[in-house]
């Protein structure tokens, strides 16, 4: 009989896996499709500008909400986890409002971080961006407890699909080099518009909104979030957009441009379909940290499988990188295939460690997290720095691979300790 469980929670598992993967490799197949022709319509200026532009919505993202979405996957109680969804989608209008205001006030002091952009773009793209995507997330979360993974892979799928649609057509019809951040504008929206559609309230949840005063309970009960949480995913943030605020600021808009590509193409579907596969692990690690009291097999589990994805995947792609690029993207790309092969040892790492790593969340690790998270900032600042100190950028971009790669061997480690419970 516990065979047969076993069995049937592997099951479950892989058809979570699988629901998600694919709804992401969807997605992200039609903006490395289209990455081809959106990089014969924007130039790597344009690019720079636009990886400037989400990285300050990435870094503002993370502070919106809290992060009370990690949280919703917690409690016993569903009612709870929607009193941590109501909390985590108010912050997130309220932190889109406050934006608007301070774009709208001081906007001008973002300008020469992107000279691509007009202010206008800063002030209305930003706050709908920064709000829109910190609700996804939220939402996320939720519809991964309630195990709606079609929900999830649907609303990844219709953000994709406008965001490439409407950036080709800015493109081609207005040849604005702000059609990149339209098109991701109007993706995000349009995402979110589909998870709402998607979303059911029964009598419980009805009366929940009728009288919410549970909402402070959960927000003091997992206050830790906003007050650790927040600061470490920050750091984080930071850490992962430093190298396109360094870049942009001492080395201009097109060595930006081409590292922004090598993230389009490489780094951001890896990253995503990790995501995809850790939104199944964190609710299958939560529920067998619940019930067992660790969530060690389920860790080994997700190691192994990832590990056999990763390594022949970027394995192929280092050795082809160079070739690719040119023949995807045109001759004037192929800064971006070098520095590719430059970073492989990175993205396949994070592939893995990405996922792995939210064990901390999982087991409320909260403060060993943030002490990682610190550590990683300090050492990728420095790596960059050495780069800027030498005037040369490739010595920024290796020495920061190594740096993330150090500190992702550390994570592992981290989290496999911690899945002992």
């Amino acid at each position: 009989m516990i065979k047969q469980i076993n069995v049937a929670i592997r099951l479950s598992a892989v058809r979570s896996v699988t629901i998600l993967v694919v709804g992401t490799i969807v997605a992200q197949g039609l903006a490395i499709i289209t990455s081809p022709i959106l990089s014969r319509l924007y130039s790597p200026d344009d690019f720079g500008g636009f990886a400037v532009f989400m990285s300050v919505t990435s870094i503002l993202s993370v502070m919106a909400s809290g992060r009370y979405e990690y949280a919703i996957l917690l409690p016993h109680d569903d009612i709870d986890a929607f009193r941590l969804l109501l909390l985590a989608s108010g912050l997130s209008a309220l932190t889109g409002g406050i934006v608007f205001i301070v774009m709208s006030e001081f906007g001008t002091s973002l300008l020469p971080l992107s000279k691509t952009m007009t202010l206008q773009t800063w002030i209305y793209s930003l706050p709908i961006m920064v709000g829109s995507l910190s609700l996804f997330q939220a939402f996320t979360y939720w519809f991964n407890r309630m195990k709606q993974y079609q929900t999830i892979a649907r609303g990844k799928i219709v953000r994709s699909v406008f965001t490439v649609l409407v950036s080709v057509v800015v493109g081609i019809r207005y040849g604005l080099g702000e059609g990149l951040v339209i098109g991701a504008a109007v993706g995000q929206v349009l995402g979110m518009v589909s998870y709402l559609l998607s979303f059911k309230i029964d009598k419980n949840y009805g009366r929940e909104l009728r009288a919410n005063l549970g909402v402070l309970s959960v927000a003091k009960r997992y206050s830790h979030f906003p007050r650790i949480a927040v600061i470490g995913d920050s750091i984080n943030s930071f850490s992962s957009q430093m190298p396109i605020l360094i870049l942009s600021s001492f080395f201009g808009a097109t060595v930006t441009g081409y590292y922004a590509l090598t993230q389009r193409v490489l780094a951001a579907p890896s990253v995503l379909v990790a995501t995809a596969i850790g939104e199944v692990y964190v609710q299958h690690a939560s529920k067998s940290l619940r019930e067992n009291g660790n969530c060690r097999e389920t860790w080994l589990m997700t190691f192994r499988a990832l590990s056999l994805i990763s390594l022949p995947l970027f394995f192929s792609i280092f050795i082809l990188s160079r070739w690719l690029f040119v023949v995807a993207f045109g001759p004037e790309w192929y800064m971006s295939g070098v520095y590719a092969q430059m970073m492989i040892p990175l993205f396949a790492l994070s592939f893995v460690a990405s996922v792995l790593g939210r064990t901390t969340t999982v087991t409320e690790k909260l403060m060993e997290d943030m002490f990682w998270q610190i550590a990683l900032f300090i050492l990728v600042l420095l790596s960059l720095l050495v780069g800027v100190w030498f005037n040369n950028s490739i010595y920024s971009i290796i020495l920061y691979t190594v740096a993330y790669c150090t500190m992702y061997f550390i994570y592992l480690w981290m989290s496999y300790k911690y899945s002992s419970g």
